[in-house]
């Protein structure tokens, strides 16, 4: 790139965070005027504006300036649109596959089951991101399938949100039934919905992240036409296909 092209305080200001990315203990200001040959204040000020910005911390007992949390911040914003992306190329797969199914990404949102993708069976092509729409904990596979896969903190979360016997007495009593099925569920891989029948079929498989962590929950749903029903061989197409998405998005971003 020719010089006169370079934003020269962007680019001193991006040397500096590599310096302090380099340096287990971050840099003081005169570290930064020697490495780089520049005057101390202009170091102080570059390092001032990154701080600013949050590119860089600073502690009152320390001279010394670390990176800072938006730079962390930016790291994770590009690893989550990267999943984001690859759910969604799954999902488009799923509706290319079975062409009925309408297809939802979930993840566990202050102890809700909150749906971040949606790919309908009405409205083929169309990927939705819907804002505060959710799903039944414990009346729904992806419900389920969060339950049995989530960590013990978000389980937790989960339900001190939506208590047990207030909310499905009727489904899981006693709560041991509840505890089996999910049981059940760690063990094949994926939940049914827990009211399916033969005009509807739903379900669930978790999504994994790097170091086996739990990234959200892919759910195919399907309804049958109005003589329509589902039978085994659906059931068996449905699972076959969802838990070789889950896999197959599961190692896309790093597992």
């Amino acid at each position: 790139m020719p010089g006169n092209d370079i934003i020269r305080s962007l680019a001193m200001g991006l040397d500096v965070l590599a310096l302090m990315a380099e340096s287990e203990n971050g840099v003081r200001v005169k570290d930064v005027a020697r490495k780089m040959e520049i005057k101390p204040p202009v170091a102080h000020n570059i390092l001032r504006t990154l701080r600013y910005k949050g590119f860089a911390v600073k502690y009152s007992d320390s001279p010394h300036y670390q990176i800072g949390p938006e730079l962390h911040q930016l790291a994770l914003n590009q690893a989550r649109e990267r999943m984001f992306r690859s759910v969604e190329n799954v999902m488009q797969e799923i509706v290319d596959r079975i062409p009925d199914a309408t297809v939802t990404f979930c993840q566990p949102v202050a102890g809700d089951v909150m749906v971040r993708r949606r790919l309908s069976a009405d409205r083929h092509g169309v990927m939705q991101r819907p804002s505060g729409y959710t799903l039944t904990l414990y009346g729904s596979a992806s419900g389920l399938a969060l339950l049995a896969f989530c960590s013990e903190e978000c389980y937790l979360s989960l339900q001190q949100r939506h208590p047990l016997l207030d909310e499905a007495s009727n489904l899981w009593y006693p709560p041991e039934k509840l505890d089996e099925y999910l049981e059940r569920v760690r063990s094949q891989g994926y939940a049914l919905h827990p009211c399916g029948d033969e005009k509807r079929l739903a379900v669930a498989a978790p999504v994994r992240g790097p170091g086996e962590s739990l990234t959200g929950i892919i759910g195919i749903c399907r309804t049958a036409g109005r003589n329509g029903r589902f039978d085994d061989s659906d059931l068996e197409q449905s699972v076959g296909v969802l838990l070789d998405s889950v896999d197959q998005v599961s190692h896309s971003h790093g597992v």
